[in-house]
């Protein structure tokens, strides 16, 4: 037996796959996103040059920036700022 891949569930949310990719590719900015619809398959959120993927993330990264900003963790909170602003500027949002 080979193993190809391997599936963690932890940050699985149990709902739509787009959430599932904004919490992946938060935690992983540099996946080969490429790759990853490739073996992810067909879905929505890849046909429009991941412009659906991007609102996404931008909806999950000022909620989680909010929450750390209110749990009194500047660090983070200023991580989740400087990801905005990447995201405001990708091509995707554009």
């Amino acid at each position: 037996m080979t193993v190809t891949g391997l599936i963690d569930f932890g940050d699985a949310f149990g709902g739509r796959p787009l959430d599932d990719m904004e919490v992946l590719l938060r935690d992983w900015p540099d996946v080969d996103r490429a790759a990853l619809a490739v073996g992810y398959g067909p879905a929505t959120f890849w046909d429009d040059q991941g412009r659906r993927l991007a609102l996404g993330q931008l909806r999950l990264l000022i909620g989680v920036a909010v929450y750390d900003l209110h749990a009194g963790k500047p660090a983070e909170a200023q991580r989740d700022l400087a990801d905005l602003k990447t995201l405001l500027t990708s091509p995707a949002i554009g």
